[in-house]
Order: C-alpha cells, then structure tokens, then sequence
C-alpha cells in the first residue's frame, strides 16, 4: 500500500504547477457532487458482499490543489448464516491536483484520508462486545470531468480505500454522478 501512496503523491507533485495556472481563476469555487457508486471486486474474504451505494462530495481550492470532504454511503449483505449484515458511512478528507486535458476535460488524482463506520443489523453480534465498529482508512482515486455546460459537470471515477481492521480490509469502487460549481462561501473562503 505505500507504495500506491508514494506513486499518487509522485503524479501529484509536477503536476502542482500545472494546476494553479489552469485553475486560477476556479479559486472561489465550491464544487459539489453526488454520485453512485458500484464496488468492485472481493471485498470481505467471502464474509460479505458491498452493494451498490451513493456519495456526495464538496471540494474548493486549497493550496495548489483540491480539498474535498465527501461521505459514502453503502450496504454490506452478509454471505455466512448467522453473522450480520451491516451499512457502512465512509468519510473522508483528501486533496488532489486536476489536470486540464484537451475538450475541457479535467482528470484529477487524489490521496485521502478517513474513517468508515459499520452498523451492524439486528440483535446478531460480530463478537461478544461488538455491534458498531469504526476504522480509519487511507486511499487514492482518480476522477474525470466533463463540461455539460455552465457550471454543471458529469464525472467517472475510480478509488481504491484501505480499511485498517484487524483483519485489512481492501475496497474498490467506481462512481459516476453530476457536479455543480458555486461561488464559495466568504466564511468559507477566509478559513481557507
């Protein structure tokens, strides 16, 4: 896994100055999107299936690059009799560097950072103490936009997150959805 993390931090980095010059003028910006999202892959050991979920995501310029906060939401079905099922909510922080491409499309790698809370069904048990659960994860993503007109756009996205559990938990999804860009809050703007 650290050696995903150093190869998006690699991408990010010369692609710094590119970005700025490109999104200058994007500096009172608030884009906000939301999406579904489609997992990809074994997840669980076979314990349970991810199903598909929704996100939503706020991002603005910060520093030579895009923070966003976003929040996914998805269940988990469980596959073994008698062990639960569960609705996980994923937070995260992250922070990426679009890249202009030709046709106004922006292609943007990102590094976050976040938790993701299982909810656990019913009266069943994981463990003898354990109905809820929280975990922080680490992840990378990378996401491609493309103008609709104005400030509305449709974007593709790929992520892999990290969950670290006793047992490592790996998750992929791929989301597709629609942004708005906003002027950002003035409150907003000072604090950043």
């Amino acid at each position: 896994m650290c050696k995903c993390l150093i190869a998006a931090l690699l991408l990010l980095l010369p692609a710094s100055t590119q970005a700025q010059g490109a999104e200058a003028s994007a500096d009172d910006r608030l884009h906000l999107g939301l999406s579904g999202a489609v997992p990809m892959g074994e997840a669980y050991g076979g314990r349970w299936a991810a199903q598909p979920g929704v996100a939503v995501r706020a991002a603005t310029w910060f520093h030579g690059g895009r923070i966003h906060v976003a929040f996914h939401l998805f269940e988990n079905e469980t596959l073994v009799e008698g062990l639960p099922g569960f609705l996980a909510l994923r937070g995260e922080l992250g922070w990426g560097v679009p890249l202009a491409l030709p046709a106004g499309l922006r292609l943007t790698p990102s590094g976050q950072v976040g938790v993701l809370t299982m909810l656990f069904e019913g009266d069943e048990v994981v463990s003898e103490a354990l109905t809820n659960e929280t975990e922080l994860t680490m992840g990378v993503a990378g996401r491609l936009e493309v103008p609709l007109g104005g400030a509305w756009r449709v974007f593709a996205a790929a992520e892999w997150v990290h969950v670290y559990t006793a047992v490592p938990i790996d998750l992929a999804f791929i989301q597709a959805g629609l942004s708005v860009s906003v002027s950002t809050p003035g409150w907003l703007r000072g604090m950043l």
